[in-house]
């Protein structure tokens, strides 16, 4: 269920975050970059989970639900950190996923919610799982990470 790792680019987007956070600069990941964040932050991922390969509602902190543009078949995993080190900002309406596969494509740790956007204030660090870019430039997915890069990148 995994694919081959490309360590080249992976090397390089870990230096790159590395200037960024030693310069204290708000950092922004999209869909593979919010994965990244968060194992670079000591979370890991789900490798493998399935029912997120299309758009499909996500609820906020708030409570607001909205429709995210989203296809991704890893997931991200922030909840074996201390709940100081990060905040789950969304997460899918509904359990999505079917199973929850680990590096050894046997079933992992099962969230209570499926991560969609999460904050890691120590490396100020914002993670979307979704793809913003994909929105109509209306769409309240793309106000919703708007209203986010505004509140946690651009304060």
């Amino acid at each position: 269920y995994t694919q081959k790792a490309d360590f080249g680019r992976d090397n390089l987007e870990k230096k790159i975050y590395e200037v960024g956070v030693k310069a204290g600069a708000g950092l922004l990941g999209i869909c593979r970059g919010a994965q990244l964040f968060t194992v670079l932050n000591g979370a890991s991922l789900i490798q493998h989970v399935t029912g997120h390969q299309t758009g499909h509602m996500i609820t906020t902190t708030t409570g607001k639900k909205v429709g995210a543009t989203s296809c991704h078949h890893q997931m991200m995993n922030p909840f074996r950190l201390p709940d100081k080190n990060y905040e789950l900002l969304a997460w899918s309406d509904k359990p999505l996923s079917t199973c929850y596969l680990g590096e050894n494509d046997e079933t992992t740790f099962v969230p209570e919610k499926e991560p969609e956007a999460v904050w890691y204030p120590k490396t100020q660090s914002l993670a979307i799982q979704g793809h913003p870019e994909w929105a109509a430039p209306d769409s309240l997915y793309l106000l919703y990470c708007r209203s986010l890069v505004r509140k946690y990148l651009l304060t």
